[in-house]
C-alpha cells in the first residue's frame, strides 16, 4: 500500500526523522520538478520551486498530519508557490514598466533581460491599439528621447497637444499591461 507507505513517512517526517525526509524528497522530486516546469517555462526557476518545497516541508514539519497524502500536500504546496512565482513575475513587469517611463533601461541580469523582454512585448501589443497621433507621439518621446518642445515642432502641433497625447497613451497602456499580466494595481 503507497498511501500507508508515505503516510508512516509524513508521521516519521513529522517526528525529525531526516531518511524518511530524503525518501520523500527523491521519490517526488522528479514528478514536482515537471509541474513546476511545465508552467514556469525555466528550469532554473522550477527547481528552485521544488526546493522551497521541500525547505517549507521541513521546516513546517510539526503541522503535518499523518493521516493525510503527503504527496497531495507536496502538490498543493507547490501549486501555491508557482501561482505565487508567477503573480511576482507579473508584478515585475509592471515595475520595469513603469521604470522605464523614468530611465531608460540597462540590466545586468538574464532574468532582468527576460522580464522586460516579455512587457515590451506586451506594450509593443497595445501600442497597435493607439491612434496613430498618440503612438507616434509616444514613440517619439520614449523611443527616441524626443522633448515635448521637440515633438510639437516636428509635428506641427501645440505642446499642450503633445502632453495630452502623451499622458493618455501611458494612461492606456499602463491600463493594458495591467489587464494582460492580470495585475489589479500598480
Amino acid at each position: 500500500m503507497l498511501f500507508s507507505k508515505y503516510a508512516s513517512h509524513a508521521s516519521r517526517i513529522k517526528k525529525g526523522d531526516k531518511d524518511a525526509f530524503r525518501e520523500v524528497y527523491y521519490s517526488y522530486y522528479k514528478q514536482l520538478y515537471a509541474v513546476a516546469g511545465k508552467y514556469l517555462k525555466d528550469s532554473q526557476m522550477a527547481e528552485d520551486a521544488v526546493q522551497e518545497i521541500f525547505i517549507s516541508l521541513w521546516l513546517k514539519r510539526e503541522l503535518l498530519d499523518p493521516s493525510k497524502s503527503l504527496k497531495n500536500f507536496l502538490f498543493a504546496c507547490l501549486k501555491n508557490h508557482v501561482l505565487n512565482m508567477i503573480k511576482s513575475r507579473k508584478r515585475r513587469i509592471l515595475t520595469a514598466y513603469q521604470a522605464s517611463e523614468e530611465k531608460p533601461h540597462s540590466s545586468n541580469s538574464t532574468e532582468d533581460d527576460f522580464y522586460y523582454s516579455e512587457y515590451k512585448d506586451i506594450i509593443k501589443q497595445g501600442l497597435e491599439k493607439l491612434p496613430d497621433r498618440r503612438r507616434e507621439i509616444f514613440e517619439l518621446k520614449t523611443y527616441q528621447g524626443l522633448s515635448n518642445p521637440q515633438i510639437a515642432e516636428n509635428l506641427s502641433i501645440s505642446i499642450n497637444t503633445v502632453k495630452n497625447h502623451y499622458y493618455h497613451s501611458n494612461k492606456f497602456l499602463r491600463s493594458y499591461l495591467r489587464e494582460k499580466t492580470g495585475i489589479e494595481s500598480a
